[in-house]
């Protein structure tokens, strides 16, 4: 397994920077090529919604300590 872990990072590596700038370019072509600036209001508020949602639900992790608690499970588990 340690024989083909550099192959491995570097196959990620060079599919990440593949598939971000891919991503990147769909979504401005997707918004440029939009007709109606409502829905893109939209769209881009539901993002931001999300966003945030997540984030404070983040948040609460960390602040609860759930976050605290897991990292030493993990560790004991393997985990680096």
């Amino acid at each position: 397994g340690t024989t083909i872990k550099p192959i491995g990072d570097i196959f990620l590596n060079l599919l990440f920077t593949i598939v971000v700038p891919l991503v990147f370019v769909s979504i401005a072509s997707a918004v440029c090529s939009m007709a109606n600036m409502k829905r893109l209001g939209k769209i881009l508020g539901g993002t931001i919604g999300t966003f945030i949602f997540t984030g404070l639900i983040a948040s609460a992790c960390v602040g609860s300590g759930a976050v605290a608690e897991a990292v030493p499970l993990l560790r004991d588990q393997g985990a680096p």
